[in-house]
């Protein structure tokens, strides 16, 4: 992890958050349920940014009761963090938004690419998404990563699931299979089948691993034991 006080280099990554339209993390100071934005506007000449309405929606009145929050972000296997103070309160179409100064210093560390480990489907491991409604979709995983997964299901998952759409993902830690992960993911891919011969398909990305050193480390762990495995099985 390195900091990083250069406001130009600062503003280039606001900048290429706002393009590819990505997730944001919102840390309000003492609360633990974590939010969710996107960066909507960069002004460099200006030196603030804006970032949309916080989801949950209820993140609006505490961010009113207490402005000062951190926001994490993920990038082509960057990561970044910064603190930030709300400057300005904002309302487009009854829709809120929050003018930012663009920060000073950012908490930044680029990952190496992420070591993808395909499962057997011999031996499945059962993942299980459930949406905001409380409906559950069990799938098995084919590959997993430090930052994700793809999942394949039996049946056709249902049309209201979209790329961008948070779920909850839980399924017990390979090998060994005694632990279990409890994570909010985000969907960045889906393919719908409907022959029932072929597979359907959904992928993406875990949040808020970033600040769940804990479940990091214990994912980590189960990749490079499976990892190690396959090089052996190759090996031998």
């Amino acid at each position: 992890m390195e900091k990083l006080y250069d406001k130009a280099r600062i503003s280039v990554l606001l900048q290429k958050l706002l393009e590819r339209r990505a997730l944001l993390t919102i840390q309000l100071d003492n609360h633990p349920i974590p939010f969710s934005s996107a960066v909507i506007e960069v002004n460099r000449e200006g030196d603030f940014f804006v970032i949309d309405e916080l989801k949950p929606e209820i993140g609006d009145a505490l961010l009113r009761q207490n402005p000062t929050f951190h926001i994490v972000g993920h990038l082509d296997g960057v990561f970044m963090r910064l603190a930030s103070t709300v400057h300005e309160f904002g309302m487009d179409n009854d829709i809120p938004f929050y003018k930012l100064p663009i920060p000073k210093e950012v908490d930044y560390h680029q990952r190496r690419q992420a070591v993808r480990i395909k499962l057997s489907a011999a031996n499945p491991l059962t993942v299980t998404f459930t949406d905001k409604s409380g409906k559950k979709y069990k799938g098995e995983i084919e590959n997993l990563s430090i930052g994700g997964l793809r999942a394949r299901f039996r049946q056709d998952l249902p049309y209201h699931l979209e790329t961008g759409m948070k779920l909850s993902c839980s399924f017990l830690i390979p090998p060994d299979r005694t632990e279990k992960i409890n994570s909010n993911f985000v969907i960045r891919s889906i393919k719908h089948e409907n022959d029932t011969y072929k597979s359907a398909f959904l992928g993406g990305q875990f949040l808020f691993l970033a600040v769940e050193k804990q479940i990091e480390r214990k994912l980590q762990r189960a990749i490079m034991t499976l990892q190690r495995a396959s090089r052996q099985k190759e090996a031998s």
